[in-house]
């Protein structure tokens, strides 16, 4: 075997080497990706906005998120976080409570947290299950804090994965002010831009 022979046939396994490599770096960076969207989707009921007085630094309850698993599978939930946040506001705790252990309805605006009457479970972790007559959705259950006059955000973001497939779905419509000050009662605090 000649030695332009040799030199051929090492370079063809070394140009095969890097192709498989190449392969595995794509399959293992795409592996981990977080895809938009996915099978959790908000409920019609989702509201287009809102907002509230609070007390400074006091914690509160933002509830008018109930999360719809539209797939086959359930939906673990990673993270929850708000998006496009303004001011000081604080996002101290995410839960969720599915709508079956809910006692005396929903709490859209709550001036305290946790909200009275609620069985709150940590949402990163839980498991959202596919929606059947059953299986109804699952709300969550923000705790917030103001540290200064006035804060809010503009939709809430949950990631989260279903088997291996991980997600991110962004619920805009989500949208929330909370101005702070002494008498929060008697606050008159705009609504959040669209």
């Amino acid at each position: 075997m000649g030695l332009s022979r040799r030199l051929w046939i090492g370079a063809l396994i070394i140009s095969f080497l890097l192709v498989i490599a190449a392969g595995w770096a794509l399959v293992l960076r795409h592996a981990n990706a977080v895809v938009p969207g996915g099978p959790l989707a908000p409920l019609s009921q989702n509201v287009a906005g809102g907002s509230m007085g609070v007390s400074p630094g006091v914690p509160f309850t933002y509830g008018l998120l109930f999360l719809d698993n539209r797939g086959t599978l359930p939906a673990i939930i990673d993270r929850v976080e708000l998006i496009a946040p303004t001011g000081d506001i604080e996002l101290i705790r995410a839960s969720v409570v599915p709508t079956s252990k809910r006692s005396d309805g929903s709490p859209a605006f709550e001036r305290s947290y946790p909200p009275p009457g609620l069985q709150l479970t940590p949402a990163a972790g839980f498991a959202v299950e596919p929606s059947s007559p059953a299986n109804l959705p699952t709300e969550v259950i923000l705790g917030l804090s103001v540290r200064g006059n006035i804060g809010g955000f503009g939709g809430i973001a949950v990631e989260y994965h279903v088997g291996d497939d991980r997600f991110r779905a962004e619920f805009l419509g989500n949208r929330f002010n909370a101005c702070a000050g002494p008498n929060p009662v008697k606050m008159d605090c705009p609504m959040p831009p669209a």
